[in-house]
């Protein structure tokens, strides 16, 4: 075997080497950039998630004041209800006993109001 083979045998090495790095290099960088890209995707998948978060938190808050409105109304309602109760019972009361005198009905319905403007229940 002569120097010149070796020497070729040599430079087909190197050169299969060479190759070899060159593709390493590529993939390196391919994988930099695929990093990249998903370290970018990841950061827009955060803020993304982040703000559905604080959307939640907010609508959460809303469903809590709208839960605490619908009470506050429903018992207002109840309220009413219950006046509306006292007065009719007071009608049927007033048509029973036909001397009782409008007089008398129309101070029942403003102590009737005056109790309820006051917070009170209208019971008498």
């Amino acid at each position: 075997m002569t120097l010149e083979f070796y020497l070729s045998l040599l430079g087909m090495q190197l050169k299969f080497c060479s190759d070899q790095l060159q593709r390493m290099s590529d993939d390196k960088f391919q994988c930099s950039v695929t990093s990249e890209n998903t370290q970018r995707r990841l950061s827009d998948i955060r803020k993304q998630t982040q703000q559905i978060r604080d959307t939640v938190v907010e609508m959460q808050s809303k469903i809590g004041s709208n839960r605490v409105t619908r009470m506050e109304l429903q018992v207002e309602l109840e309220k009413e209800r219950y006046l509306i109760h006292n007065i009719y019972i007071y009608i049927i009361f007033v048509k029973c006993f036909w001397h009782t005198s409008v007089v008398t009905l129309c101070l029942f319905v403003t102590k009737v109001c005056q109790k309820k403007n006051r917070g009170g229940s209208g019971d008498f």
